[in-house]
């Protein structure tokens, strides 16, 4: 019996890794507690736990909280930055980028979908996502809202 959980709460790395991969490539959260249990089988392991979906989904959320931390640190790290937005409409839905870039790096701040496209659906979007990121550093690294303020001023 393989084991999936470190101290029979925490899924072990190999396991959230297993998870991450089928986010990225697009496989619905219902479908990927099914598909670890396929992959096991088929190498002969037997799971001790498979995460259930709201699990799952627990999962990506903590990717979508890394990235915005490893975001707020970026802009909290340097003087110069470019905020820079692309937008692109498939299928119906419009979609909005926003992005940072430093000298030496480039990192997402949000991908959402927008009621349209204008001016002002652009410039709530930037707003969000700049507040977004400013709500975001505290929570890690015990600063308070105004302190974060000060930074950007600095």
């Amino acid at each position: 019996e393989m084991s999936t959980k470190r101290d029979r709460k925490t899924y072990s790395s190999v396991t959230r890794m297993k998870v991450f991969d089928c986010i990225v490539h697009h496989v619905p959260t219902s479908d990927i507690p099914d598909l670890i249990q396929q992959f096991a089988n088929r190498s002969g392991e037997i799971l001790d736990y498979v995460p259930h979906r709201n699990t799952i989904e627990l999962m990506a959320c903590e990717l979508g909280a890394i990235a915005e931390l490893q975001t707020a640190e970026m802009l909290i790290a340097n003087e110069n930055v470019t905020l820079g937005f692309d937008a692109t409409t498939q299928e119906g839905t419009h979609v909005n980028s926003i992005h940072f870039t430093t000298r030496d790096e480039c990192l997402s701040g949000a991908v959402d979908e927008l009621p349209g496209g204008t001016a002002k659906d652009y410039a709530n979007h930037i707003t969000q996502t700049v507040d977004n990121l400013a709500e975001t550093m505290p929570i890690f690294i015990n600063w308070t809202r105004k302190d974060v303020s000060r930074q950007e001023r600095v």
